[in-house]
């Protein structure tokens, strides 16, 4: 993420639906490439949190820090960071 883009918007997920992972992993960089934060998060979080878009025929995913409050989510932040 950088000042000028916030955005922590992934790329689309198509058939999600189908269950095509058990867990995502994301990982946010701060603007210097550093981890500001990981997570690995199960298809089941991804499903719940993820819109639909027809435009796309995708579903997108926000890899928001709030994801780190959910009980189902492993903060993988400390094994990544360096």
């Amino acid at each position: 993420m950088t000042q000028q883009n916030r955005s922590t918007q992934l790329s689309a997920i198509r058939r999600l639906k189908y269950k095509p992972f058990d867990f995502l992993v994301g990982v946010v960089y701060a603007a210097d490439f550093s981890i500001s934060y990981a997570a690995e998060v199960p298809h089941l979080v991804v499903l719940e949190r993820a819109t639909y878009s027809k435009h796309t025929n995708s579903h997108i995913f926000h890899m928001r820090r709030d994801l780190l409050d959910d009980p189902r989510v492993v903060d993988i932040t400390a094994r990544l960071s360096i």
